[in-house]
């Protein structure tokens, strides 16, 4: 190995081992001199090498398809051999499973070059300003200079040229000349006012006056994808307002997706509208639960934070961080707007999850107990008795007995 190699080569490694970022040194015709891991190269890197020309001279950022990042440092001088240093490709955070799984369904190229999920999972997490950070410290190790943030070119990966939009301005006229007009927006109002407001009476009413011939074509090739555009699009609008109406934003959002989700897995345009009835519904019930008790700002802020975190452990050290109140009187203020002490508010949101999970998933009460932070099975076993008056063996074995 030269002297010039192998100075790239120490400062690759302090790289790679400092920011846990795969790293390729290729020469001026793009062949790989060195890479760090072993084997990664030709899986991760090489299908990008072509993304940067040989005359490019200044770092280089690209974001590449589905949200990839690399970063491109072409090495030039009298020090160094001529080449490219490639960097990446990192995700820009941390991506959930069915996330990845997502990726994975809906890109080919994907499956191609990474191959598994496990591949996907294990690629670094840097973000753009992390991987511009990282191409300032690696120009100056390798130059023994600064260069600004500025000269750090930003580049996009073009997609493929899409259809091109029908012009607005024509489309306008079209419907203004077929006199198709769009419903009074008024009714959207009263429709998600009634979702605020918890009012189940005042939403059926203007449920039953929809004037569906009115509502808008959102696919111009599909009636059901249009339906299905409509109904999550109403559900988004509908997470807001029972927010607004006192809905804890976490119970709101995780309603949201499984109805939007469920949405998705349907196939009937009158399924679309029973679910959506159904979410409606759901929203107005829990903001109804929720408006119960008045609650001040600090005690949603600390109810919001456990339902959120309900999977790790949570203590009252927590809480005082979230709102900043002395440990005493956030403790009082708690137990008299929510009628229970934060300890037990804490035990009975586990336990309501610990009753979801029995009825719904295939977790074993020993699994139950351990991903709900609880000290053991037994442990688990004297909350859930406390709170509901049976084991939760009792509950699994009479929830098994109403499906059989």
């Amino acid at each position: 190995m030269t002297q010039s190699i192998q100075k790239i080569w120490d400062i690759c490694q302090v790289i790679f081992e400092s920011h846990n970022i795969p790293i390729a040194y290729l020469d001026a015709h793009l062949d790989l001199i060195f890479e760090l891991p072993l084997f990664n190269y030709q899986k991760g890197m090489a299908p990008f090498k072509t993304l940067l020309s040989k005359e490019e001279r200044e770092p280089t950022l690209v974001i590449a398809s589905h949200s990839r990042l690399l970063l491109f440092q072409p090495i030039n001088g009298q020090d160094s051999q001529n080449g490219l240093l490639i960097l990446g490709p990192t995700l820009p955070f941390k991506l959930r499973e069915e996330q990845l799984k997502g990726l994975m369904n809906d890109s080919s190229d994907l499956r191609d070059q990474q191959g598994t999920i496990q591949d996907l999972q294990r690629m670094s997490v840097l973000n753009q300003d992390q991987l511009t950070g990282i191409s300032l410290l690696l120009y100056y190790m390798i130059y023994e200079k600064r260069i600004h943030r500025e000269a750090i070119h930003l580049k996009k990966v073009q997609s493929p040229k899409k259809k091109e939009v029908e012009k607005p301005d024509a489309i306008l006229s079209q419907h203004l000349l077929s006199e198709h007009f769009h419903h009074d927006p008024s009714f959207d109002y009263h429709l998600f006012n009634s979702i605020e407001k918890g009012d189940k009476e005042a939403f059926l009413y203007w449920q039953a006056n929809i004037p569906e011939e009115e509502l808008g074509m959102l696919s111009k090739t599909s009636f059901l994808r249009s339906k299905k555009n409509l109904g999550i699009s109403a559900i988004a609008v509908a997470t807001r307002f029972a927010i607004k109406g006192g809905l804890h934003s976490e119970v709101a959002f995780t309603l949201s997706d499984l109805y939007i989700q469920r949405i998705e897995d349907t196939y009937q345009p009158e399924n679309v509208d029973e679910l959506l009835n159904e979410a409606m519904l759901t929203f107005i019930d829990q903001v109804n639960k929720t408006r119960e008790q008045f609650y001040t700002e600090p005690v949603k802020k600390c109810l919001n934070f456990i339902h959120k975190h309900v999977y790790q452990p949570i203590t009252l050290k927590d809480l005082v961080n979230q709102v900043n109140l002395h440990p005493s009187y956030l403790s009082d203020r708690f137990k008299k707007e929510v009628g229970m002490t934060i300890r037990d508010y804490i035990h009975k949101a586990k336990i309501d999850e610990a009753m979801t999970l029995i009825s719904f998933s295939d977790y074993t009460l020993s699994e139950i107990s351990s991903v709900l932070n609880f000290t053991d099975q037994s442990h688990l076993t004297r909350v859930f008795k406390k709170v509901t008056g049976t084991t939760p063996k009792q509950y699994q074995l009479r929830k098994e007995s109403l499906t059989t």
